[in-house]
């Protein structure tokens, strides 16, 4: 019984590397650094100056070393006029493709999309569930 219970256990191990289920590689520093450069790059590019009322101005990265993809996600927040404006985007550093976008005017949740590759669209209804699908999603959080 114990030679069938290992046999079975090792076919199932050896099924799922071949699968390609096997743990997730993890990204070397060198990807890491690589990502934050590029992150830090493009976040200046397209943002060459802080917005006017912005009390947030941010963003943070992540390499995905199973999907080869370097995140980036930013975040604005202004006041004007007694009125905040947050805005969240999630993208790939490299090739510009957004995977998330986030836009609230006051109280009111104006878009809130995750669409994760090779998935449908998913619409979100606030910041935190925003937040939570992106984190789980893409690994990257505010």
């Amino acid at each position: 019984m114990k030679r069938i219970y290992l046999f079975v256990v090792i076919l199932s191990s050896l099924t799922s590397v071949m699968l390609g289920q096997a743990t997730p590689r993890q990204a070397t520093l060198a990807q890491q650094k690589m990502c934050a450069e590029q992150a830090k790059t493009i976040f200046h590019e397209d943002n060459p100056t802080k917005p006017e009322h912005a009390l947030t101005w941010q963003y943070t990265s992540h390499y995905e070393a199973r999907t080869n993809v370097c995140y980036i996600m930013t975040w604005l927040v202004t006041v004007q006029e007694k009125s905040f404006t947050t805005t969240h985007a999630v993208y790939d550093a490299f090739e510009g493709r957004e995977y998330a976008s986030f836009a609230q005017v006051g109280k009111d949740v104006v878009d809130c999309e995750i669409t994760p590759p090779d998935q449908d669209k998913i619409v979100c209804k606030t910041n935190d569930e925003f937040q939570h699908l992106v984190e789980k999603r893409f690994g990257i959080a505010e």
